[in-house]
């Protein structure tokens, strides 16, 4: 086996383990620095540093030298160790092959292990169906298990735009019956997972691609009638989608209920709490706390501080359930501050920029997609968002580095010419 292929089938491997087996991913990250070590003495891999990649770590010094004014010390170093990525991938990341990377076999192993982790989700379901005869078994935490389900989401959405990658490259594996199975799969998936935030985002995601498809395959005149057809689609899909017009208008109830008395909404949840509502309250406390102390609490500080809030605004049931956020930018703002918050928009907003400037659809969309997904969740306060998220942006800043320089190489021999 060659060296570049033994790197892609490294890199597809630990893909794959990130997504099924997230409790396996060290020891596979272990096995791809062996593999890239052994390409630097090989001088099968060259040092060129990661530069948009530097904005994650310093993302992560930020989080180091929170932890010096923390009053949770213990707890900021154990937060600096889930967030190594941060560090580890836009290293692991600068040192790139002589050749354009397989996306091919990198993509399949994507795909792969959300499959896999798929059936899980589908086994898991089944077993508990068996004891409480619910169809409630299959939605949800209940059929995502294994991560978050706006995680899972996020997964299945940019595997579609990886399948659309590969059909335009003409992948050796892409074709329809590969194709429409996986792609239902994942459509499933979306709905499965019963994520608001992941149900929104893939609703924009199908929007844009069915515009942009028939504008290129038919042209202007019927993409206007696609515009005009498309709020159409929207609404049914939001009709008839199980789950989904309930919580939009379960959410829609809430927030028209908090906009008329925040402290009077906080304070009447005190039984059973769905998660509209403890989003809304957990977002007072985050906002209260960050206006006592707006340069922020140090790392670690993040779940005692919002608890302590929470007391004081008479919820301390909610306070014992130890929450954070549901927002990535409430949480990096009570850690790091207001300057914090805006290395984090800078780390988020950079991809988004390379992307397209690169003119690369995969970056564009993993950008958007923490961008909007962070409005509701934490994204990378888990190790399922933090790790698969870095990972993609380093290796997708490393492929686009390495077009961009086949591509520079061409045009200079073509001058020459």
């Amino acid at each position: 086996m060659s060296y570049r292929r033994l790197y892609h089938l490294g890199l597809a491997l630990v893909v794959a383990v990130m997504i099924a087996f997230p409790k396996l991913f060290a020891p596979f990250f272990i096995l791809l620095v062996g593999i890239v070590v052994a390409g630097i003495v090989k001088k099968e891999l060259r040092f060129r540093w990661n530069a948009p990649a530097t904005i994650f770590i310093a993302l992560y010094i930020c989080y180091g030298i929170g932890v010096f004014f923390t009053d949770y010390l213990d707890l900021g170093l154990k937060a600096l160790e889930y967030k190594l990525s941060l560090l580890l991938f836009p290293i692991v990341f600068s040192f790139v092959p002589k050749k354009n990377p397989l996306l091919e076999l990198i993509g399949a192993g994507l795909l792969i292990g959300i499959l896999v982790l798929y059936i899980q989700g589908i086994i898991h379901s089944t077993l508990l169906y068996q004891e409480t005869n619910s169809i409630l078994s299959f939605m949800g935490a209940n059929f995502s298990y294994i991560h978050h389900p706006t995680y899972m989401a996020a997964f299945a959405v940019f595997g579609m735009e990886v399948l659309r990658y590969g059909w335009r490259k003409e992948w050796k594996w892409i074709s329809w019956r590969t194709i429409v199975p996986i792609v239902i799969i994942l459509a499933v998936i979306q709905v499965q997972c019963t994520s608001l935030a992941g149900l929104l985002f893939f609703i924009l995601y199908a929007t844009l691609v069915f515009l942009q498809t028939i504008y290129q395959k038919l042209g202007r005149l019927y993409l206007i009638g696609a515009l005009i057809l498309s709020p159409l689609l929207i609404l049914a899909f939001i009709r008839f989608t199980p789950g989904v017009k309930e919580q939009l208008d379960v959410s829609i109830l809430y927030i028209n209920e908090y906009l008329v008395d925040p402290k009077e909404f906080v304070k009447s949840k005190q039984t059973y709490v769905g998660g509209n509502e403890t989003r809304l309250i957990v977002w007072t406390g985050a906002y209260e706390s960050i206006k006592d102390q707006p340069l922020g609490y140090g790392n670690g500080a993040l779940k005692p501080v919002l608890g302590e809030k929470l007391v004081e605004l008479g919820q301390p049931n909610m306070a014992d359930k130890n929450y954070d956020p549901h927002n990535q930018y409430f949480s990096t703002t009570l850690e790091l501050g207001i300057q914090g918050l805006v290395i984090l928009l800078i780390a988020l907003l950079i991809p988004l920029i390379v992307g397209l400037k690169r003119r690369s659809a995969l970056l564009v969309l993993l950008a958007l997609n923490l961008l909007f997904n962070s409005a509701f969740e934490s994204m990378l306060q888990r190790q399922s968002g933090i790790v698969f998220y870095i990972f993609w942006f380093c290796l997708l800043f490393m492929i686009t580095y390495v077009e961009t320089l086949k591509t520079n190489k061409d045009e200079s021999v073509t001058l020459s010419e």
